[in-house]
This record gives structure tokens, sequence and C-alpha cells, in this order.
């Protein structure tokens, strides 16, 4: 009877210390996606950037082609680069952002504006406007302006 209940208490922390990696796996995949799709609008951003500045009267969307990305640059599903004036707005649909709060704020370290799409105005997250946007951006689209 002992016994039976030490194996029992010994599978029980087993399946609990099996939990801990199971959280803690969840959390560091969480946090690769977050830093995978922050790193791949920032790449975005430069290159709509680098051809906003040598093309200051472009005003539209620009294929990646375009801007100058290189033919193994793949951009994520829902990507969009939109040049204004001389300023580049690169945009990514919501569904490809794992958690924006997070994403915003990973981007914002670089010193981006940043914010989340809504009509021509883009949000910091908490709904204060920090830019107006040309129009052709969808809304809740997370966008760099660089």
């Amino acid at each position: 009877m002992i016994q039976l209940a030490l194996t029992s208490i010994a599978l029980a922390f087993l399946f609990w210390i099996a939990s801990l990696n199971a959280a803690h796996d969840h959390v560091v995949l969480h946090n690769a996606r977050v830093v995978l799709v922050s790193r791949q609008i920032e790449q975005l951003s430069t290159f709509g950037s680098a051809y906003a500045q040598s093309h200051a009267s472009t005003n539209g969307p620009v294929p990646l082609a375009t801007a100058g990305a290189p033919s193994w640059y793949a951009a994520p599903p829902g990507a969009l680069l939109v040049v204004q004036s001389g300023t580049s707005y690169a945009c990514m649909t919501a569904a490809n952002v794992p958690d924006r709060a997070a994403v915003l704020g990973a981007i914002r370290a670089g010193g981006m504006v940043t914010g989340i799409s809504s009509g021509t105005s883009l949000s910091d997250g908490i709904g204060n406007t920090v830019a107006t946007l040309p129009a052709g951006i969808p809304a809740n689209d997370l966008c760099v302006i660089q």
C-alpha cells in the first residue's frame, strides 16, 4: 500500500515536471513567433524606406521586387508595402501577428513608429493616434512607418 502511494506521488511529480516543460515550451514558441514577425515587418519596412528615399514622388502600393527585396525574401501572407511622398508604410494583417502588443513593443524598441491601422489613422494599440496613414491600408493591420 505504501509502495503504491509512493508510486502515485512519483508519477504525479513527473507529470507536474512535464507540464512545466510544456508551459515553458509554449512560452518559448510564442516569443519566437513574436521575434520572427517583428523582424519580418522590420525588414519589409527597410526595403520600403530605401525605395521611398530614392523614389520620393511614388504614391501607392509597391511590389517587393520593385522595392529591391532580394529574390529569396518571401514576405509573409498579408504583407503590404505602401510608399507616399518619400515615406514607407509596411503593414501586415492582424491574422499573421501572434501578439500585436508584444510585436509592437519589439519593433518600437528599434525606434520605429508603429501601430494598428484604423481608417487613415495609426493607433499605438491603446487608442492614441500616432500618425496619419495613406488610403488603401486595411483596418487592423500592424504598420511600421519609416
